[in-house]
């Protein structure tokens, strides 16, 4: 029996979130399931920056995000979000500090991690790992890649978690900003 080998599964997956993301984005326009998202309040908007920083759960909590957006105030839940997604990034930091830690070292000794430290001013690295960091924070993207990027540094928790919740609430602040002018 022959099967299909899909090149890119995990993508295919994270691509179909979003679409699904997209649907319940839609269908949460219903008078019955909006009043029900907004009942949620602002726990729910304390689960939905939890799950902002998850790869497949982002889709999901963006729309929540969005949907709240319109119906609380953006400051207040830009703050309670923003402490659920540093919740669930100071588990990632942890997680990957303490799992990955021998792998690390291992990718850091890479031709090609060489090859870019190279090229890159020592100078420039950190900030540059930050940016990149930050970036991936505050967009709804996953923020796996930029816990892995600052794990790899010596990064004190205390100025992760300060890093961490500043960026994630940015993000969540605009995209809270955004539904509220759906």
């Amino acid at each position: 029996m022959n099967c299909v080998k899909i090149r890119y599964p995990k993508f295919i997956v994270f691509f179909t979130f979003v679409i699904l993301a997209f649907i319940f984005y839609k269908d949460a326009q219903r008078p019955e399931l909006h009043a029900l998202i907004v009942s949620l309040g602002y726990i729910g908007v304390f689960f939905s920056g939890m799950f902002y920083t998850y790869g497949f759960t982002t889709p999901f909590a963006t729309a929540l995000l969005l949907i709240l957006g319109g119906e609380l105030n953006i400051l207040i839940a830009g703050v309670i979000a923003g402490f659920g997604a540093l919740l669930s990034d100071l588990f990632i930091f942890q997680f990957i500090r303490k799992m990955f830690s021998d792998e690390i070292v291992l990718f850091s000794h890479e031709k090609l991690i060489k090859k870019i430290y190279k090229h890159v001013p020592k100078s420039l690295r950190k900030p540059l790992i930050y940016l990149i960091a930050g970036i991936f924070f505050a967009s709804p993207i996953s923020d796996e890649l930029a816990v892995s990027f600052l794990a790899t540094q010596n990064v004190s928790t205390k100025a992760f978690a300060v890093f961490s919740y500043i960026s994630n609430t940015i993000g969540i602040l605009v995209i809270l900003s955004i539904g509220s002018l759906l």
